[in-house]
């Protein structure tokens, strides 16, 4: 074989490496850790369904009203959004970070939606420094644990889907 077989052999085997596709699920390349100091390295827009919702949660009508802000007026900027798989890759799931005045000294508020055939469903909202997304299940759901420091302690719940919304599994572990 001369040296231009070679050198073209080369560049289709590399060119197969770098163009082939991943053999790695969307799962196993989603973030499944969020917390106040961490980055959220796929973010998606806030979807106007799920907007809707959080401009009708009390807290955030709450701190709307404090910041003399419209209650259908959610600033872009008070949330981060990415979308997780809880159940499987063909479903899209959503983890809302609360940013600026949705947040605490340390902590800030997590909601999870699921997008269902009847619309987007909120199954969860934590207060917390961290907010994780397991990979066992229950009721087909990926189980939850959020994660909460003060002065004094710091802390765990756990939360597993009992088919509607998730549930604390026990009282939180403090360390």
């Amino acid at each position: 074989m001369n040296l231009c077989h070679l050198l073209l052999a080369f560049t289709l085997l590399t060119q197969n490496q770098v163009f082939s596709t991943s053999t790695e699920s969307p799962l196993s390349q989603e973030q499944s850790y969020f917390s106040t100091e961490g980055e959220v390295t796929h973010k998606v827009a806030l979807p106007l369904s799920i907007r809707q919702l959080l401009e009708r949660d009390s807290f955030v009508q709450e701190t709307l009203d404090s910041e003399s802000l419209p209650r259908t007026s959610l600033p872009d900027d008070w949330t981060l959004c990415s979308i997780v798989h809880l159940a499987n890759e063909r479903e899209r799931d959503y983890v809302v970070i609360g940013q600026s005045f949705l947040t605490g000294a340390h902590a800030t508020h997590y909601w999870v939606y699921r997008e269902t055939p009847q619309g987007m469903r909120l199954v969860l909202t934590a207060f917390a420094d961290s907010l994780s997304i397991g990979k066992q299940k229950t009721n087909g759901l990926r189980n939850i644990a959020a994660v909460y420091y003060t002065a004094v302690t710091d802390g765990t719940i756990r939360y597993t889907f009992d088919g509607t919304t998730y549930q604390t599994k026990r009282p939180p572990q403090y360390r």
